[in-house]
């Protein structure tokens, strides 16, 4: 009885697999680019006179005239504000504030809440303020609130006057849909914010101009792991 022998073939090339010589496949690591940084050229603010529709807003809301007319030079030399929010954990405890109107005329009174519903609210003021007469303003929530809430970091007027209603809109829902979680991390956003400044900082001294840098929090740093310890303090102290 015979039989027959045929070699295997690689199934691509057709040549004899037995006695090739393979060469094996090296992947080489694509290496990860460097993580652009977070910058935000300062723009000049020009001082443009407020209409009367935004005085009337702003008067209706109990500003005297001359105070509200004080908001265009205060944009001219301020022409950038920063605000951190604390929106840790601590937050929710209920020792805070809140200013509601009452049924009578130009009268209001005090009512208890959590610190953020007093926070929140402070921050919608400003939000609306810096819409109104369109003063570029940036806020960021020292935690981030989540994919579903929004970003960690949100702007108004910032785009230009078109985008301020929409950009108003985003504040807002952000800060309704935000729960306080979370540590103290405040040393990174200053650092953040000191290096976004620092960026635009020679055309500011050229133009006398100055940035605002607001911290909104209840209480002191904490670390990484959220221990408020002496060394969480100073690190803070030195970046300020």
């Amino acid at each position: 009885m015979t039989s027959s022998y045929s070699q295997p073939n690689d199934e691509l090339t057709g040549s004899p697999i037995y006695g090739q010589n393979l060469s094996a496949h090296v992947v080489s690591a694509v290496p990860i680019p460097p993580k652009v940084p977070n910058v935000r050229n300062i723009g000049l603010t020009e001082n443009v006179e407020l209409t009367e529709k935004q005085l009337d807003v702003l008067m209706a809301q109990g500003f005297s005239e001359g105070l509200a007319r004080s908001l265009n030079p205060n944009c001219e030399t301020f022409p950038i504000r920063f605000w951190i929010i604390d929106n840790s954990g601590s937050m929710n405890k209920p020792d805070g504030h809140r200013i509601v109107e009452t049924m009578k005329h130009n009268n209001v009174k005090i009512v208890d809440c959590t610190r953020w519903e007093e926070i929140k609210e402070c921050v919608n003021f400003h939000a609306q303020l810096s819409s109104l007469i369109c003063a570029p303003t940036v806020f960021r929530l020292l935690n981030d609130p989540g994919a579903r809430v929004g970003p960690q970091e949100f702007s108004i007027a910032e785009r230009g006057p078109t985008m301020v209603e929409n950009d108003h809109k985003i504040a807002r829902s952000i800060m309704a849909k935000t729960r306080p979680s979370g540590f103290t991390p405040l040393k990174d956003h200053i650092y953040t914010i000191r290096d976004q400044i620092i960026n635009s900082a020679d055309n500011l001294k050229t133009r006398g101009q100055k940035a605002v840098v607001v911290i909104a929090t209840d209480g002191m740093p904490t670390d990484e792991m959220g221990m408020s310890s002496e060394f969480a303090k100073n690190e803070f102290v030195q970046v300020m």
